[in-house]
């Protein structure tokens, strides 16, 4: 399913080590680390490393899992987990794909937004041609506006209701309303400004510029 999002590695990877303990109050997720090398001995492990972290808490993790400046190529991270409450649709892939560095100053900016951006967020890693890396996920939290979000449309129908009775975009009385077809309606507004359904809601662009960050 396209934008579905996929946490947990394939059954003939190694088991990861499980998370015994809950995260810190201000966790936004946390990343299993792990040495490639003793990874591929297929030995289960790893070291779950809460983020945002501080220099501290990053070097203490390495240590764990014995990367030093020796080796900073046997680095990997093979989990990725987050609280369901405050969740964030990062693709597994691409988590994994990301520098450490990265992913802690992503967590940084993520105590910025309040929940109606996260949600806007996740809308905005679902949908087609979206943010394709963890730069660009940093982007979007310096670019909340380049997006409208709007978290219960999940089809035309919806969409063409949302337009035609509750955005007051459309001026017209109400008794002509009746007539008009609102999945019609929904399906010609979704493909002239190329908006897109999440599992989030539906996201368009606004028209605001992009501004790149990082």
């Amino acid at each position: 399913v396209e934008g579905e999002e996929i946490k947990q590695p394939a059954a003939d990877i190694p088991a990861a080590a499980p998370r015994t303990e809950p995260g810190k109050e201000t966790e936004q997720f946390a990343i299993l680390i792990d040495s490639r090398t003793r990874f591929e001995t297929g030995e289960p492990g790893g070291y779950w490393l809460s983020m945002p972290a501080t220099k501290e808490q990053l070097h203490e993790a390495m240590q764990s899992v014995g990367i030093t400046a020796d080796n900073p190529q046997d680095f990997s991270i093979r989990g990725y987990s987050d609280d369901p409450e405050k969740h964030i649709a990062l693709p597994y892939e691409m988590v994994c794909a990301a520098d450490v560095d990265e992913l802690n100053f992503l967590a940084a900016r993520l105590e910025q937004l309040d929940p109606a951006e996260v949600g806007k967020l996740n809308a905005a890693l679902q949908q087609k041609n979206g943010l394709a890396n963890i730069g660009q996920v940093i982007d979007f939290t310096y670019n909340v506006d380049f997006y409208v979000h709007i978290p219960e449309v999940h089809n035309y129908h919806d969409l063409g209701d949302y337009y035609l009775n509750q955005s007051g975009m459309v001026q017209m009385p109400e008794e002509w309303k009746g007539g008009i077809d609102l999945s019609t309606f929904g399906r010609n507004a979704a493909a002239q400004e190329k908006g897109a359904f999440t599992e989030y809601g539906y996201i368009v662009e606004s028209g605001d510029e992009w501004e790149r960050q990082f």
